[in-house]
């Protein structure tokens, strides 16, 4: 398959940028193992195999490390980009966990992590000028086999001393993303369907489908509310509370918990909970307050509904 240069280029500043952020992180890692861990907590989560990578996910049990062990994997996750080929390369691997660490250079710390992420900011915005996704996938997997670029871009996160942190929680968190839409974006998108045919279970030529479809979505009133609406994969979530300063209340945050958190120099210790078990018969009964509303599904080959 041939490329363009511009394509080609951006393929080279890419492999420049991974090469950069893996010395980056490199450094990172010996800053930290001259650090005195004093807490540490990671939660292992399996790797989901391919042959059920497609299927809701209705239990997940994760392996609780601490000491020395939880502390290597933290330091391993930093650096967590490629697959397997028995796991799935669509689902992103998690390692929810924090460490606490004492007698750390903090500043020297923060600075090398605002690096890092903003390394990984200059890979994720030099990604479009691959092409389509075809041309992206081919040309970065080519350069990097089983590459899992949301592993590979996703932000670290750490903590300074200030202000103090209470406590890091974890949960489980399971939500429907839900994106505003015009009718000439879910157009484009299902015309871009057209280089990628799927089986179907009918005679129906793909093209046909996706020419009723549109079809479908041009007919709707021009003050049809449109809605993207698609269920997240359950993922871990971190809680952080923070103590009250100065008679300002406790405030709490929540955060992806991706990978490890790292806690720097407290001055008390911190709280770190556990994660439990996932089970979706416990949370079935609960309600998604960011999915309220009444909807109707307006495409077969795109989540798309419109808002009633």
């Amino acid at each position: 398959m041939a490329y363009s240069l511009l394509q080609l280029d951006t393929l080279q500043k890419i492999v420049l940028a991974v090469e950069c952020l893996e010395r980056l992180c490199d450094d990172a890692k010996q800053l930290l193992m001259q650090a005195n861990p004093v807490q540490c907590r990671i939660y292992q989560i399996p790797r989901t195999v391919r042959e059920i990578e497609s299927q809701p996910v209705t239990d997940i049990h994760p392996t609780d490390l601490s000491g020395t062990e939880a502390f290597h994997a933290a330091l391993h996750a930093m650096t967590d980009w490629y697959g397997h080929p028995q796991y799935s390369t669509k689902v992103v691997n998690r390692v929810p966990g924090a460490l606490v660490l004492t007698n750390v250079d903090e500043s020297q710390v923060l600075d090398r992590m605002a690096e890092i992420n903003r390394s990984k900011t200059t890979i994720e915005s030099l990604i479009s000028s691959l092409g389509s996704r075809d041309d992206r996938f081919e040309l970065l997997h080519r350069h990097f086999p089983w590459l899992i670029l949301a592993q590979l871009t996703r932000r670290l996160q750490v903590l300074p001393c200030s202000p103090p942190l209470q406590s890091c929680t974890f949960t489980w968190g399971i939500k429907t993303e839900i994106k505003k839409m015009t009718a000439d974006q879910v157009c484009e998108k299902l015309e871009s369907f057209r280089q990628r045919p799927r089986s179907t279970i009918d005679d129906v030529p793909w093209d046909i489908k996706i020419d009723r479809e549109i079809m479908a979505i041009r007919s709707l009133p021009a003050s049809a509310q449109l809605r993207s609406r698609r269920v997240l994969r359950v993922r871990p979530l971190a809680n952080l509370r923070y103590r009250a300063i100065d008679g300002e209340p406790a405030k709490t945050y929540m955060r992806e918990a991706h990978t490890p958190i790292l806690m720097l120099n407290p001055s008390r210790p911190i709280k770190l909970g556990v994660l439990k078990n996932y089970d979706v018969q416990t949370r079935s009964g609960r309600q998604r307050l960011k999915d309220r509303g009444h909807y109707e599904k307006v495409s077969d080959l795109l989540p798309i509904y419109l808002q009633c």
